[in-house]
Order: C-alpha cells, then sequence, then structure tokens
C-alpha cells in the first residue's frame, strides 16, 4: 500500500506540555488571519464558508483537512471567480485556516518514522527566522520614510490579509514560502500517523490537475466564466483558465504530468487507468499552457528518468560513467542555450532573461547578506533595471525566481533555501539508488526537479495556487523517501529549540541597523541609466549623450518634469517616453533645444526615486566609439 520504511512503527509518543504550547503558539497568526477572513465583509459568505469548514475539519481531522486543502488549492481562483467574489487570494486562505486547525489538533504520533535530517530542519528554521526578520525590517522602514502609507498598510495585514493590495511589508510574500514550508511539514508529520496518506495526497493532487487542465480545455473551446475569457483576452494564444501566469501553470502541469507518469507504472488495474488519465490532463494542460522552458525540462527529466531506470541495475561504474555523460551533456546544452540568447541580444524572450540576470546581479551586490527585503523586488526593480527592461516594464519580477529570492532575502536566505532544498532531496534520491524500481518515488522526485529547474526561467513561487501543490509534493517526497528516525530526545528538543533562538536573536540584532537604511535608489551607472558624463557645449549647456535607451531620475515626490533635450544627430528623430512601463508617447525632436514635460502620477513604491525611459529613434557612432541618440540636460521638477 505504501513505500514507507519496511521497520515503520506506529508506537504513539504523547507530545509534552511544551510542544503543547509551542504548537498553540504557532497557531496564534494563522488562527488571526482566518477568523480576520471569516468576519471580512468583503468576502462572500459562500467562500468564508468553505474557509471555515476546512479549518473545522483540519482541527477534528487533520488527515481529511489535508486531502481537502491538496485537492481544492489549484482550483482557488477559479472557485472566487465562480463565486463572483472580489479578489481573494483563496488557495492561501485554505492553506491558513488547515495550518490553524491542524496546530490546535491533538499532536501524539508515532514513536519514530520517516523524516528530514537535522539540516533541513535547521535551514528551515533558520529561513524562517529571515524572512520575519525581513518583514519587520520592511514594515519599520515604511514607519519611518513613508509615515503616510503606515496606518493603511497596518490594517490591510492585520484585517484584510487575503484581499488585492500591494504587499509593501512583503507579509504576503514571506507569509506564502513560511506556510509552504509548514504545509510540508504538516505532510510529514501526518503521514506519520496515517500512512493511507501517501494514497490520498496524490489521488487528491491528481483531482486538482484533473479540474484545472478540463478548465483550460473548455477556455480552449470557447466555454468559461466571463472574468476567466476577459483573463485570456490579455494572454494571447496561451490557454490556461485556473490561473493567470501562463509560465506558473506550466510549471505545475510539469511537475504533475511527471508524478502522474511515476504513479501510473507503479500502480495496476482501475489506480493506473486514473493516473493515466492525470497525466494525460497535465499533458494538455503544459501544452496549453505553450511554455517552451517546461516542456523541455520535463523532456529532459524524462530522458533522465529513463536512462536510470536502464542502467540502475548495472555495476557503480557504468552508473557513475552514465551519470557523467548526461550531466556533461545537460551543461552543454545549457551553455549553447546561454550563449545563442546573448547573441540574440534584446529581440528575444531568452535575451530579456540575461538582462534581467544582470539586473538582478546589481541587486544581490547592493545588499549581498541579508538582502533588500522579503517581497521588494517588483518595487525595487525600477532602480536597477537596465534601459530597455525599464522602457518596456517600468517595474518586473526576475524571470529567475532564485536570482529574485537571492536578492530579497540575500546569500545568507539563499543558502538556507538551497540547504533545505538539497538536503530533502539527498535521502530521496539514496533510497532510489538502493530501490530503483520505486516508481512513485521517482516521479515525484523527478516532478520536485523539475518545478524547480523552471524556477530558472520564472516564478511559480508568486503564485499560490501552483507554490502549494509542490509544497506538497516535497513533504511527500521527503517523507517516502526518507529513512525511518526516532523523534528527538530530550538533548534533540533542546538543540531544536536553540537554532531558532540563536537565529532570532541575531537577526532580531540586525533589524533595528538594517531598519535605518533608505529603501533602494537609482544605480548612477551607464548600464543602469543609458546616459554617458556630463559634458559642457559650446554654449555653455550642460548635457549627457544618451544611448539608444536611457533613462532620467527624479525625485520620488516629483508630478511634472521638464527634461531638456535635442537631436543634434539629424532631423527628423522621434523619442518615445514610458513612464512605469506604460504606453510610450511619440515625440518629434530637431536640432536646437526643446523640453519635454511628463506627469509622473503617483505610485505607492517603496523606493527613492521615479524614473522616466525614452527610446530614440536613431543612434550614430562618434568618433571616440560611442553609440549615441540624443542629448539631455538637467531635469526640472515642476510639481512636487
Amino acid at each position: 500500500m505504501n513505500d514507507l520504511p519496511h521497520n515503520h512503527r506506529d508506537k504513539p509518543s504523547f507530545a509534552g506540555l511544551p510542544v503543547r504550547v509551542e504548537r498553540l503558539a504557532l497557531a496564534a497568526v494563522p488562527a488571526w488571519l482566518t477568523l480576520s477572513f471569516l468576519v471580512s465583509a468583503d468576502a462572500p459568505v459562500e467562500l468564508k464558508a468553505i474557509v471555515g469548514i476546512v479549518a473545522i475539519v483540519s482541527a477534528i481531522r487533520p488527515t481529511e483537512g489535508l486531502c481537502i486543502v491538496a485537492a481544492t488549492v489549484p482550483l482557488g481562483d477559479l472557485i472566487a471567480i465562480a463565486m463572483e467574489s472580489s479578489p481573494v487570494r483563496l488557495s492561501e486562505a485554505l492553506v491558513v485556516a488547515f495550518l490553524a486547525g491542524w496546530l490546535v489538533s491533538p499532536s501524539d504520533g508515532p514513536a519514530r518514522g520517516p523524516s528530514p535530517g537535522a539540516a533541513v530542519r535547521y535551514a528551515a528554521m533558520a529561513l524562517t527566522a529571515v524572512i520575519l526578520a525581513s518583514i519587520a525590517v520592511n514594515a519599520l522602514q515604511i514607519r519611518t520614510y513613508y509615515p503616510a502609507m503606515w496606518p493603511d498598510t497596518l490594517l490591510r495585514s492585520l484585517h484584510n490579509y487575503f484581499g488585492p493590495g500591494s504587499d509593501e511589508w512583503g507579509a504576503v510574500a514571506g507569509g506564502r514560502l513560511i506556510e509552504g514550508i509548514g504545509l510540508s511539514v504538516a505532510v510529514v508529520q501526518l503521514l506519520r500517523r496515517r500512512p493511507i496518506l501517501a494514497l490520498w495526497i496524490p489521488e487528491a493532487l491528481g483531482a486538482g490537475c484533473v479540474a484545472a487542465a478540463a478548465a483550460a480545455w473548455s477556455l480552449w473551446h470557447g466555454y468559461a466564466l466571463t472574468a476567466v475569457r476577459a483573463r485570456h483576452a490579455l494572454l494571447g494564444d496561451r490557454i490556461v483558465a485556473h490561473v493567470m501566469d501562463v509560465n506558473a501553470a506550466a510549471s505545475y502541469f510539469a511537475m504533475m504530468a511527471c508524478l502522474a507518469a511515476g504513479l501510473a507504472a507503479r500502480e495496476r488495474g482501475p489506480r493506473r487507468i486514473w493516473w493515466i488519465v492525470v497525466a494525460g490532463s497535465a499533458a494538455e494542460g503544459l501544452s496549453l499552457s505553450g511554455s517552451r522552458a517546461a516542456i523541455g525540462v520535463v523532456v529532459l527529466a524524462a530522458a533522465a528518468a529513463a536512462t536510470w531506470l536502464i542502467v540502475s541495475r548495472s555495476s557503480k561504474a557504468v552508473r557513475n560513467g552514465v551519470f557523467a555523460a548526461v550531466l556533461v551533456a545537460l551543461i552543454s546544452a545549457s551553455a549553447i542555450w546561454a550563449a545563442r540568447s546573448e547573441l540574440a541580444g534584446t529581440q528575444s524572450g531568452a535575451g530579456f532573461r540575461v538582462q534581467f540576470a544582470q539586473s538582478s546581479a546589481r541587486m544581490i551586490s547592493s545588499h549581498p547578506w541579508l538582502g533588500l527585503g522579503i517581497g521588494r523586488y517588483y518595487q525595487a526593480s525600477s532602480m536597477f533595471l537596465n534601459p530597455q527592461l525599464a522602457f518596456a516594464y517600468g517595474s518586473e519580477n526576475a524571470h529567475d525566481y532564485f536570482l529574485q529570492l537571492a536578492a530579497e532575502l540575500g546569500l545568507i536566505g539563499f543558502a538556507a533555501v538551497a540547504v533545505m532544498l538539497i538536503g530533502a532531496a539527498a535521502p530521496p534520491l539514496r533510497t532510489m539508488a538502493r530501490a530503483p524500481d520505486n516508481y512513485r518515488l521517482l516521479g515525484l522526485i523527478a516532478g520536485v526537479a523539475v518545478f524547480l529547474m523552471t524556477c530558472t526561467t520564472g516564478h511559480p513561487f508568486l503564485t499560490p495556487e501552483v507554490a502549494f501543490p509542490f509544497w506538497l509534493a516535497t513533504g511527500l517526497m521527503v517523507v517516502l523517501g526518507s529513512p525511518d528516525r526516532p523523534l528527538a530526545g530530550p538533548a534533540g528538543l533542546m538543540a531544536t529549540r536553540m537554532v531558532p533562538a540563536v537565529c532570532v536573536v541575531l537577526l532580531a540584532g540586525s533589524i533595528p541597523l538594517r531598519a535605518r537604511e533608505a529603501p533602494p535608489g537609482p544605480r548612477r551607472v551607464l548600464p543602469v541609466e543609458g546616459l554617458f558624463d556630463w559634458e559642457d557645449g559650446a554654449d555653455g549647456r550642460r548635457y549627457r549623450w544618451s544611448r539608444e535607451y536611457a533613462s532620467v531620475f527624479v525625485g520620488r515626490e516629483a508630478r511634472r518634469v521638464e527634461i531638456p533635450v535635442r537631436a543634434p544627430l539629424g532631423d527628423g528623430v522621434a523619442a518615445d517616453i514610458s513612464v512605469d512601463g506604460g504606453r510610450a508617447r511619440n515625440r518629434p525632436l530637431g536640432r536646437e533645444w526643446t523640453t519635454i514635460t511628463v506627469d509622473l502620477p503617483f505610485v505607492p513604491l517603496i523606493v527613492q526615486a521615479r524614473r522616466i525611459n525614452i527610446r530614440t529613434s536613431h543612434v550614430e557612432p562618434l568618433p571616440d566609439g560611442r553609440v549615441v541618440g540624443l542629448q539631455f540636460g538637467p531635469p526640472k521638477m515642476l510639481e512636487p
């Protein structure tokens, strides 16, 4: 029935009072957020009923509550749309409700069972501490530098956490990571109590996948809710119904395709037919999403799994040789792809990704150890993007979640994530080496790996309907692939408490120092501004030559700005002007100096400056080798 270790024991180990108190303390925040949702006036009563039922069931029967969450979280957005609700993160509300109920439920469990190693547990604790400290720093910065925004952001975080609005604190971005880790922990602990969850959770995930793929198929044929059709009109030919981010949806379908394929190979009879249906649905959803990156990594995963099955019973030397050959092939293919992307320049999506990576590197170098702040990448990106990206997007995510995480949480936070994920994968990989016919575990490993590989070209963790199924699959992978261990004794419990305590003390000491730092400001360098150094003209004016794309930074309080500009290289030159990635406005220019007036609408960005982006229609090389377009004088703020 399951692939748990043969020496698994169900002997109960009753939690002591300290553990019970800890669980109740941890339940305080999710319980508050759930109660605030239930009393909110913004959500319809049907959604409140669903969230309330999940919380109650999870408190009484947490295993059943976990299965309900596994089946419904991929469909949270569709359910909210069907209920004609105002924008609400229903999937996240369901997960938080489950965590609140699970944490207040009795915690008795077996004396021993599969669990991750100490390094994974400590890395998860350290990551949680880094996230909480980062949220605190963000909040203190807002209170210090943007006091007018403080009351609204505080009230929204306390009473409308699952509602729409910007994430100035980073509480949503950070909370989603902590909730995902909590979901994996719940899978590990509950599956030790009820091994049948090894069957129930994948089946619930499969049901959600079939429903999501069916919704995409219906949309393809013109049958969908009005709001879903309106959303699809913004996405072009790529078809996804259950979320807005097509690349995140592709990551989800890719993961589910691998998981379903592994279970289809493992099961027999009607169960095999079911998993073939799930695998086909995931493949159909992946195809409709049109993500070449996700399709490519699924093909690579299939090739790697097939190679493993062929050589798994060969000698160690043969396995190592094949592994080395496959690794060299993957690295070579990645290098060729990166080189072609660089040569393709900025006209392709891959070329843009190279520029995003360069911008992320600038962000990481500005705050290398603890980062700019969780959830701050999108807002701060306008200070770091190169002029072409700023012209096209204004502000944007990294298109590489690992780089985004390194920029937001620094190298320390990134190291904690790396240790947690690598440590979680190591025991299942060793288990596969001993039991190569464990197809369910092979499917889970492949699915988790595929999802993480797609994070190098996207950010699926920012979409709750996609991120939470990943954490559920990761918890399954850990518990089905880890060795049977006894629960921690008194010494182990003391260490478990000391590690987070030390992390909290060290990070808490850094909060006041980091909170005094001003929010991100503009990078006054050529790759960001697209402007060369100041020069003095024959008429006494000071000016700067621009490249084809250039950016002018002004104070955050500016609402109307005048920019002196001219096109000395020829007549008939035009400049396109874009603010915050909005539609460009065309302005003809001549050889004489003129002024461009730009209006800057207020946006609640936690940055020190506003950015005006300009593209010129004509560039020429100067005798000194610089390729230039326009000349800009010092900007003048007309209205603060």
